[in-house]
């Protein structure tokens, strides 16, 4: 049960460590293809100054989730199958406490990578002031913000909420839980093979 919980995890590390690639390409490319965001006087310096900042903010938490995916990945099995007794265990409390931290970061440059992108809008338009287009593209993004964090919370309520809480089962009461009932299998056949022999005399 536990390999089986820890090969999930990695999954679902590798799935986050590809997107945050992805993620750090995009970034990477809309820093360096905006050109305007040299001229002062055509952007307004605030929305150029967020600009670079969740711009570097994105690039460096995707590059955070990257390496911390990579070596997860990479150690967590290594340290399973080769390392001594009781290395499952290690390797996969290792495994889910990074858990945590890979999430927020990985979260972190989603939200980062979403204001530069608005940012982006605002510094195409080469006007240091207001416009139509940059204020739609906010007030859209406001919304998006919302809608998905309603689906986001719809979600987890559907997938750890009351009705999943039998899904969220440590591994270690479920070995627990599977010697007992070994323990009360192999009492129950003692009892059995004891009370033979007296049916057998009556």
């Amino acid at each position: 049960v536990r390999q089986r919980e820890m090969d999930a995890i990695l999954k679902r590390y590798d799935a986050l460590g590809t997107q945050a690639s992805l993620l750090a390409g995009f970034a990477i490319t809309s820093l360096t293809a905006l050109t305007s965001v040299s001229d002062p006087t055509a952007v307004n310096r605030v929305v150029c100054h967020t600009f670079f900042a969740t711009s570097v903010c994105c690039l460096l938490s995707c590059l955070h989730v990257i390496i911390c995916t990579m070596y997860t990945c990479n150690w967590a099995p290594a340290l399973a199958l080769r390392g001594p007794s009781g290395s499952l265990t290690r390797a996969y409390k290792a495994v889910r406490g990074e858990k945590n931290q890979i999430n927020a970061f990985f979260t972190v440059g989603i939200i980062s990578f979403a204001v530069q992108t608005v940012c982006a809008v605002w510094i195409l338009d080469e006007t240091p002031k207001w416009t139509y287009d940059s204020i739609a593209a906010t007030a859209i993004l406001g919304l998006a913000g919302v809608v998905i964090f309603w689906y986001h919370r719809r979600m987890h309520g559907r997938f750890f909420g009351d009705s999943a809480k039998l899904l969220d089962v440590d591994s270690d009461a479920v070995a627990a839980a599977a010697a007992a009932a070994e323990a009360t299998a192999a009492a129950l056949a003692v009892a059995a093979a004891a009370a033979a022999p007296a049916a057998a005399v009556v």
